[in-house]
């Protein structure tokens, strides 16, 4: 299969990759060049809504709300956000941290591991796995969030912040060379913490929560638009098609 697999990507007339840091992992490994193609996010389906219609949504939540979102699989390490969560609490204790993402017989029990984790750490009630959630769902959590955290290390690419800053929410991430180190721009759309540094990330993130929302909404919204939208993705798109002619 590795034979297969190298021959399919050294012979192809052109090759995409999700983000710089998997065009460099693909030329290291396979010595070929992949030109960058970022995922698109739906900026008409994320996008900012009214302060208003939010008011009742958050109310379910402590405050501040911090949201993280995916696949609820060991190796994205989630354990790291429920110890990044107990500092977070020394400051806010009303805080809660809101995990989407789908529980199955697959997870489950690693899902139990993180709520005794959390139970361990004095922060059981701070801390809620909300399951699998629509897309109409999910962008009223982006922006019912005081903070969106992503804490897995070395992601390809990493959808969530993204998304999360289509709806003007400011995202935290490792500054651990990852793809989300291409998304985030330090101390303007978010911060990156020093890798893999669990009090640093929590300071970064209870800094995130006093950001000034109204202040900091259009720079990440803007700069969502300007580089992860579908019409973005189809031109680089067209442009890789147009040249193999």
């Amino acid at each position: 299969m590795k034979e297969i697999d190298y021959l399919g990507v050294v012979n192809s007339d052109a090759i995409l990759a999700n983000s710089h840091f998997t065009a460099n992992r693909i030329r290291s490994i396979y010595g070929v060049s992949a030109k960058v193609c970022y995922p698109p996010v739906d900026i008409e389906a994320f996008n900012i809504l009214e302060e208003e219609s939010l008011r009742e949504f958050r109310k379910s939540f402590g405050w501040p709300l911090i949201l993280s979102t995916g696949r609820i699989v060991a190796v994205k390490r989630w354990e790291w956000l429920i110890e990044i969560m107990s500092y977070v609490v020394r400051d806010f204790p009303a805080a809660t941290l809101a995990i989407t993402g789908e529980i199955s017989k697959e997870n489950v029990e690693y899902i139990r591991k993180l709520l005794k984790l959390a139970k361990r750490l004095g922060i059981e009630k701070n801390v809620r796995f909300l399951g699998f959630k629509s897309q109409k769902e999910l962008v009223e959590l982006y922006n019912a969030a005081d903070a969106y955290v992503y804490s897995v290390p070395k992601e390809d690419f990493g959808l969530g912040p993204v998304e999360a800053m289509a709806c003007g929410t400011p995202s935290v991430v490792w500054n651990d060379g990852g793809g989300p180190c291409e998304t985030v721009i330090d101390g303007e759309t978010g911060f990156k913490a020093d890798p893999y540094d669990i009090k640093d990330f929590a300071e970064k993130t209870m800094k995130t929560v006093e950001i000034d929302r109204a202040e900091i909404s259009s720079k990440t919204r803007s700069f969502v638009e300007e580089n992860f939208s579908c019409e973005r993705h189809m031109k680089v798109l067209e442009e890789t098609i147009q040249k193999l002619r």
